[in-house]
């Protein structure tokens, strides 16, 4: 494993842009935060997630509006 050399980082942070830096800033922010959510890993946890009422609405407008044909339409 690669030891990170803090110091080193600072230095070459301070050496930047005021602009720049916020751009360190907001990606360093971005990669702490992509550490505290943990990914969907099985499509079996996303099974049952969905309401059997909202199942059914879908399934309703998928009937309603995907089977009809509007020959005017284009």
């Amino acid at each position: 494993m690669a030891t990170v050399k803090y110091d080193e980082v600072i230095e070459l942070i301070k050496s930047l842009p005021i602009s720049e830096i916020k751009e360190v800033k907001d990606f360093a922010e971005f990669l702490k935060a992509k550490k505290t959510v943990k990914p969907k890993t099985s499509f079996s946890e996303f099974c049952g997630i969905i309401d059997k009422k909202d199942i059914k609405a879908i399934m309703s407008a998928i009937e309603e509006g995907c089977e009809r044909v509007d020959t005017h339409e284009w």
